[in-house]
Protein backbone atom coordinates (compact mmCIF):
# COMPACT_ATOMS: atom_id res chain seq x y z
CA UNK A 1 0.00 0.00 0.00
CA UNK A 2 1.36 3.46 -0.88
CA UNK A 3 1.61 6.62 1.14
CA UNK A 4 -1.32 7.62 -0.67
CA UNK A 5 -3.13 4.97 -0.22
CA UNK A 6 -2.89 4.96 3.33
CA UNK A 7 -3.77 8.77 3.57
CA UNK A 8 -6.23 9.09 0.78
CA UNK A 9 -9.41 10.21 3.06
CA UNK A 10 -7.34 13.50 3.81
CA UNK A 11 -5.74 14.24 0.75
CA UNK A 12 -8.77 14.02 -1.85
CA UNK A 13 -10.36 15.78 0.64
CA UNK A 14 -7.57 18.52 -0.14
CA UNK A 15 -7.79 18.17 -3.75
CA UNK A 16 -11.77 18.38 -3.79
CA UNK A 17 -11.36 21.47 -2.25
CA UNK A 18 -8.81 23.00 -4.33
CA UNK A 19 -10.74 21.61 -7.72
CA UNK A 20 -13.83 23.43 -6.58
CA UNK A 21 -11.96 26.39 -5.93
CA UNK A 22 -10.78 26.26 -9.50
CA UNK A 23 -13.90 25.51 -10.47
CA UNK A 24 -15.43 28.89 -9.83
CA UNK A 25 -12.98 30.63 -12.71
CA UNK A 26 -13.49 27.82 -14.91
CA UNK A 27 -17.27 26.84 -14.47
CA UNK A 28 -16.84 24.60 -17.93
CA UNK A 29 -14.31 22.54 -15.79
CA UNK A 30 -15.57 19.10 -14.07
CA UNK A 31 -15.25 19.08 -10.14
CA UNK A 32 -14.13 15.07 -10.31
CA UNK A 33 -12.21 15.62 -13.75
CA UNK A 34 -10.72 18.69 -11.66
CA UNK A 35 -9.71 16.33 -8.55
CA UNK A 36 -8.62 13.77 -10.37
CA UNK A 37 -5.47 15.99 -12.09
CA UNK A 38 -4.67 16.63 -8.50
CA UNK A 39 -4.39 13.34 -7.45
CA UNK A 40 -2.16 12.85 -10.23
CA UNK A 41 0.07 15.20 -8.92
CA UNK A 42 0.14 13.45 -5.53
CA UNK A 43 1.16 10.48 -7.52
CA UNK A 44 3.34 12.33 -9.64
CA UNK A 45 5.43 14.08 -6.22
CA UNK A 46 5.49 11.21 -3.20
CA UNK A 47 8.37 13.38 -1.60
CA UNK A 48 6.66 16.34 -1.05
CA UNK A 49 3.37 15.08 -0.53
CA UNK A 50 4.82 12.84 2.04
CA UNK A 51 6.49 15.93 3.51
CA UNK A 52 3.19 18.04 3.46
CA UNK A 53 1.18 15.37 5.13
CA UNK A 54 3.21 13.92 7.76
CA UNK A 55 4.63 17.74 8.66
CA UNK A 56 0.70 18.43 8.79
CA UNK A 57 1.36 21.13 6.05
CA UNK A 58 -2.00 21.55 4.68
CA UNK A 59 -2.00 24.62 3.44
CA UNK A 60 1.24 23.97 1.46
CA UNK A 61 -0.46 20.91 -0.18
CA UNK A 62 -3.94 23.11 -1.10
CA UNK A 63 -1.13 25.88 -2.66
CA UNK A 64 0.31 23.14 -4.82
CA UNK A 65 -2.68 21.17 -6.06
CA UNK A 66 -4.60 24.54 -7.15
CA UNK A 67 -1.53 25.53 -8.89
CA UNK A 68 -1.47 21.83 -10.32
CA UNK A 69 -5.60 22.25 -11.06
CA UNK A 70 -5.43 25.50 -12.21
CA UNK A 71 -2.64 25.34 -14.89
CA UNK A 72 -4.93 21.79 -15.96
CA UNK A 73 -7.61 23.95 -16.08
CA UNK A 74 -6.44 27.14 -17.99
CA UNK A 75 -4.82 24.57 -20.91
CA UNK A 76 -8.83 23.01 -21.08
CA UNK A 77 -9.80 26.45 -21.73
CA UNK A 78 -7.25 27.36 -24.47
CA UNK A 79 -8.70 24.27 -26.26
CA UNK A 80 -11.55 24.39 -26.51
CA UNK A 81 -11.90 28.38 -27.54
CA UNK A 82 -8.71 27.95 -29.57
CA UNK A 83 -5.87 30.28 -28.27
CA UNK A 84 -2.24 29.14 -27.16
CA UNK A 85 -1.75 29.66 -23.60
CA UNK A 86 1.39 31.82 -24.60
CA UNK A 87 -1.60 34.27 -25.25
CA UNK A 88 -3.15 34.22 -21.56
CA UNK A 89 -2.24 37.04 -19.80
CA UNK A 90 -1.91 37.34 -16.03
CA UNK A 91 -1.17 40.66 -13.77
CA UNK A 92 1.26 39.76 -11.41
CA UNK A 93 1.65 42.61 -8.51
CA UNK A 94 4.95 43.82 -9.52
CA UNK A 95 3.05 44.77 -12.91
CA UNK A 96 0.19 46.23 -10.63
CA UNK A 97 2.24 47.82 -7.72
CA UNK A 98 5.72 48.63 -9.50
CA UNK A 99 9.43 47.68 -8.17
CA UNK A 100 10.64 50.41 -6.69
CA UNK A 101 12.56 50.95 -10.38
CA UNK A 102 9.64 50.86 -12.51
CA UNK A 103 5.99 52.44 -11.97
CA UNK A 104 3.25 50.25 -11.47
CA UNK A 105 -0.10 49.95 -13.70
CA UNK A 106 -2.04 51.64 -9.68
CA UNK A 107 0.64 54.51 -10.47
CA UNK A 108 -1.21 55.65 -13.92
CA UNK A 109 -4.93 54.45 -13.33
CA UNK A 110 -6.14 56.95 -10.63
CA UNK A 111 -5.71 59.79 -13.49
CA UNK A 112 -7.70 59.59 -16.65
CA UNK A 113 -5.08 62.07 -18.53
CA UNK A 114 -3.06 58.65 -18.37
CA UNK A 115 -5.47 56.58 -20.27
CA UNK A 116 -5.20 57.70 -23.60
CA UNK A 117 -1.37 57.21 -23.72
CA UNK A 118 0.38 54.31 -22.59
CA UNK A 119 3.74 54.85 -20.60
CA UNK A 120 7.21 54.43 -23.04
CA UNK A 121 8.81 51.02 -22.58
CA UNK A 122 10.87 51.21 -19.52
CA UNK A 123 8.51 53.38 -17.62
CA UNK A 124 5.68 50.49 -17.12
CA UNK A 125 5.55 48.51 -14.37
CA UNK A 126 8.62 46.16 -16.12
CA UNK A 127 6.67 44.43 -18.99
CA UNK A 128 7.74 41.45 -20.47
CA UNK A 129 6.36 38.31 -22.33
CA UNK A 130 2.74 37.47 -20.80
CA UNK A 131 2.31 41.07 -19.65
CA UNK A 132 -1.27 42.56 -20.22
CA UNK A 133 0.75 45.77 -21.21
CA UNK A 134 2.23 43.59 -24.20
CA UNK A 135 -0.76 41.61 -25.40
CA UNK A 136 -3.26 44.09 -25.24
CA UNK A 137 -4.50 47.98 -25.56
CA UNK A 138 -3.44 50.39 -22.67
CA UNK A 139 -6.57 51.75 -22.88
CA UNK A 140 -8.27 48.40 -22.51
CA UNK A 141 -5.57 47.76 -19.63
CA UNK A 142 -6.80 50.77 -17.86
CA UNK A 143 -10.76 50.01 -17.72
CA UNK A 144 -9.16 46.65 -16.15
CA UNK A 145 -7.72 48.03 -13.38
CA UNK A 146 -10.13 50.19 -12.56
CA UNK A 147 -12.56 47.89 -12.98
CA UNK A 148 -10.60 45.94 -9.93
CA UNK A 149 -10.19 49.23 -7.57
CA UNK A 150 -13.96 49.29 -8.40
CA UNK A 151 -14.37 45.75 -6.54
CA UNK A 152 -12.40 46.80 -3.23
CA UNK A 153 -14.22 47.71 -0.40
CA UNK A 154 -14.18 51.56 0.61
CA UNK A 155 -11.38 50.64 3.37
CA UNK A 156 -9.08 48.70 0.49
CA UNK A 157 -9.43 51.35 -2.08
CA UNK A 158 -8.97 54.17 -0.04
CA UNK A 159 -5.54 52.47 1.35
CA UNK A 160 -4.35 52.30 -2.42
CA UNK A 161 -5.65 55.93 -3.32
CA UNK A 162 -3.75 57.37 -0.82
CA UNK A 163 -0.45 55.64 -1.15
CA UNK A 164 -0.79 55.57 -5.18
CA UNK A 165 -3.42 59.13 -6.04
CA UNK A 166 -2.34 61.61 -3.42
CA UNK A 167 1.42 59.91 -3.34
CA UNK A 168 1.97 59.30 0.63
CA UNK A 169 4.49 57.59 2.35
CA UNK A 170 3.66 54.67 4.49
CA UNK A 171 4.67 56.60 7.52
CA UNK A 172 1.91 59.45 6.79
CA UNK A 173 -0.13 57.08 6.15
CA UNK A 174 -0.02 55.10 9.31
CA UNK A 175 -0.62 58.35 11.19
CA UNK A 176 -3.71 58.56 9.29
CA UNK A 177 -4.70 54.65 9.81
CA UNK A 178 -4.51 54.86 13.29
CA UNK A 179 -0.76 54.83 14.21
CA UNK A 180 -0.06 51.56 12.89
CA UNK A 181 3.67 51.12 11.97
CA UNK A 182 4.93 51.44 8.31
CA UNK A 183 5.29 47.36 7.96
CA UNK A 184 1.04 47.46 8.97
CA UNK A 185 0.85 49.71 6.25
CA UNK A 186 2.67 47.48 3.54
CA UNK A 187 0.59 44.28 4.32
CA UNK A 188 -2.89 46.58 4.31
CA UNK A 189 -1.49 47.34 0.40
CA UNK A 190 -0.63 44.18 -0.17
CA UNK A 191 -3.66 42.86 0.37
CA UNK A 192 -5.77 45.26 -1.32
CA UNK A 193 -3.62 44.49 -4.11
CA UNK A 194 -3.69 40.96 -3.55
CA UNK A 195 -7.71 41.46 -3.88
CA UNK A 196 -6.79 43.39 -6.85
CA UNK A 197 -4.89 40.63 -8.75
CA UNK A 198 -7.47 37.84 -7.76
CA UNK A 199 -10.24 39.85 -9.29
CA UNK A 200 -8.12 40.30 -12.54
CA UNK A 201 -7.67 36.70 -12.92
CA UNK A 202 -5.40 35.87 -10.11
CA UNK A 203 -1.41 34.93 -9.92
CA UNK A 204 0.03 32.68 -13.00
CA UNK A 205 -0.45 28.86 -11.99
CA UNK A 206 3.08 27.59 -10.98
CA UNK A 207 3.34 23.69 -11.78
CA UNK A 208 5.92 21.82 -10.33
CA UNK A 209 7.86 19.01 -12.52
CA UNK A 210 7.19 15.60 -11.76
CA UNK A 211 9.56 14.03 -9.27
CA UNK A 212 11.87 11.14 -10.29
CA UNK A 213 11.01 8.66 -7.70
CA UNK A 214 6.86 8.83 -8.82
CA UNK A 215 7.22 6.03 -11.29
CA UNK A 216 8.35 3.64 -8.51
CA UNK A 217 4.77 3.55 -8.42
CA UNK A 218 3.96 1.35 -10.65
CA UNK A 219 -0.01 0.47 -10.13
CA UNK A 220 -0.43 4.21 -10.57
CA UNK A 221 1.81 4.64 -13.80
CA UNK A 222 -0.35 5.69 -17.27
CA UNK A 223 -2.52 8.18 -17.78
CA UNK A 224 -3.62 11.01 -15.31
CA UNK A 225 -7.21 8.90 -14.98
CA UNK A 226 -5.11 6.04 -13.75
CA UNK A 227 -6.40 5.65 -10.50
CA UNK A 228 -8.13 2.48 -8.93
CA UNK A 229 -12.18 2.27 -9.27
CA UNK A 230 -11.69 2.38 -5.26
CA UNK A 231 -10.45 5.72 -5.15
CA UNK A 232 -12.71 7.33 -7.63
CA UNK A 233 -15.22 5.72 -5.38
CA UNK A 234 -14.18 7.87 -2.60
CA UNK A 235 -13.59 10.92 -4.68
CA UNK A 236 -17.34 10.39 -4.90
CA UNK A 237 -18.48 9.49 -1.52
CA UNK A 238 -16.44 12.61 0.25
CA UNK A 239 -18.41 15.32 -1.94
CA UNK A 240 -19.30 17.18 1.01
CA UNK A 241 -15.94 16.38 2.88
CA UNK A 242 -14.64 19.52 4.41
CA UNK A 243 -11.02 19.23 5.46
CA UNK A 244 -9.80 21.01 8.39
CA UNK A 245 -7.23 23.61 8.12
CA UNK A 246 -7.45 25.26 4.77
CA UNK A 247 -7.22 28.14 3.91
CA UNK A 248 -10.32 30.52 3.42
CA UNK A 249 -10.93 32.10 -0.21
Amino acid sequence: MTFLDENFAEVSAVALQAARAVRKRYPNADTDDLTQVGLMWCIEHPRKLREYVSEEKTGALYTALNNHIRAYARGERAEREGYVLEDDAFYSKRMLKGDGTNPGLLHYVFDRANWEKPPSRGEGAGRSKGDPAEGGTWLAIMVDVDKALKSLSGYDYNVLAMHYKDGMTYDDMGLLLGRVSKSTVAKYVDRAVAKMQDFLGGAKPREDAPEEEWTEEPEYVGTRRAISNAHARAITENQSATPQHLPTR
